[in-house]
């Protein structure tokens, strides 16, 4: 255990203003990541506050803390090279989210992919706008 690592700034964890709403993602980063948990495939979804500046993979491993036995030791990977930021990132990297771990399941079958749940459940109100900032994002890759 080491305890003279670096401390973060603790006031960048609050937001007396609202500026940084979560829900919305508004002063975020976000990513979409990819990785193999007990054997199964698993998609995850990880944000960081847009000051801290991090890459896709700093803020994978600031999800898990650098800790990635859950992944047999190895880092999952980020499926878009560049952070996704704001309101629009967050939709993209939850629309991504879904849109990956639906193709997990179609190919390997719900009992053989890691996630619990459906990242985005077809109920939850946003769906529509993750899809539609998904398929845009996926426009674009070709």
């Amino acid at each position: 255990m080491n305890f003279y690592s670096y401390v973060e700034d603790i006031n960048s964890q609050y937001d007396p203003y609202g500026w940084n709403n979560v829900s919305t993602g508004t002063g975020k980063y976000h990513v979409t990541y990819r990785g193999t948990k007990g054997g199964k495939p698993y998609t995850g979804y990880a944000s960081a506050p847009s000051s801290a500046n991090l890459t896709p993979d700093e803020i994978i491993s600031r999800r898990y803390n650098g800790n990635f036995d859950d992944f047999g030791g190895t880092a999952p990977t980020s499926v878009n090279d560049e952070v996704l930021s704001g309101k629009d990132g967050k939709n993209t990297a939850r629309g991504l989210e879904q849109h990956y771990y639906e193709e997990d399941v179609n190919k390997f079958g719900k009992d053989n992919v890691a996630n619990k749940q459906n990242p985005v459940g077809k109920n939850y109100k946003k769906k529509g706008k993750y899809e539609k900032a998904k398929n845009n994002y996926l426009k674009g890759c070709n």
